[in-house]
């Protein structure tokens, strides 16, 4: 009586499984698998003598630890999951640096309103806090938009991956996280550096 039994590679479901004396199947060949409390490597010699010790006829292939086992088992999954991160990273790292230019932009191009603001008595931490708000407001609204596109997209990437889930919310918050800080550092050191400015020197500028 035995459990069911994961047969073949990592990702498949374990199976029924029935195991009969091995002179009453046409099996040409056994495996021999032993536990050890220590390095299972230093154990294949003895494995090997203890086989010929009984037939020494007895041809001894595939000798190897169950860790290497599992990780050729898995090693495409590996690599598939490796390579989209790869460019999961990549996207995220091109993303960041399109929302950081895009937004130091538009900040930038605002420079004569704020200058007539604090020409008219305006308080450059009054200006910091709405540019930061609206900011905030934007990026946050951005990035929930994009989680739900990446939702949706990560049911098709869900075969490429291994050992996470596609709708993985650290990972998504993670990312989220970022963009968000990459809007607010943004649209922060470009309005801190124009507040800075003499007032009539940033009216006076086309």
């Amino acid at each position: 009586m035995v459990g069911d039994v994961l047969e073949g590679w990592v990702g498949t479901e374990p199976r029924p499984m029935v195991y009969l004396p091995l002179y009453q199947t046409t099996q040409d060949e056994i495996s021999l698998i032993a536990r050890t409390a220590g390095r299972p490597g230093a154990l294949l010699p003895s494995l090997r003598e203890a086989v010929w010790s009984a037939d020494p006829d007895v041809a001894v292939t595939l000798e190897t630890t169950l860790e290497s086992l599992v990780a050729d088992s898995s090693l495409s999954e590996r690599y598939r999951t490796l390579l989209v991160a790869f460019f999961a990273v990549s996207a995220t790292l091109l993303a960041a640096v399109g929302i950081s230019g895009v937004t130091a932009r538009s900040i930038a191009m605002r420079a004569r309103e704020f200058g007539v603001r604090v020409a008219v008595g305006a308080a450059a931490g009054h200006l910091m806090r709405m540019v930061l708000t609206e900011t905030l407001a934007t990026a946050l609204a951005g990035s929930a938009m994009g989680l739900v596109g990446a939702a949706w997209v990560s049911r098709l990437l869900a075969r490429f991956l291994f050992g996470i889930e596609p709708l993985d919310p650290f990972t998504f918050g993670a990312v989220a996280s970022l963009l968000v800080g990459v809007c607010l550092a943004a649209s922060y050191l470009p309005a801190r550096r124009i507040l800075r400015l003499d007032p009539v020197a940033v009216l006076k500028t086309d």
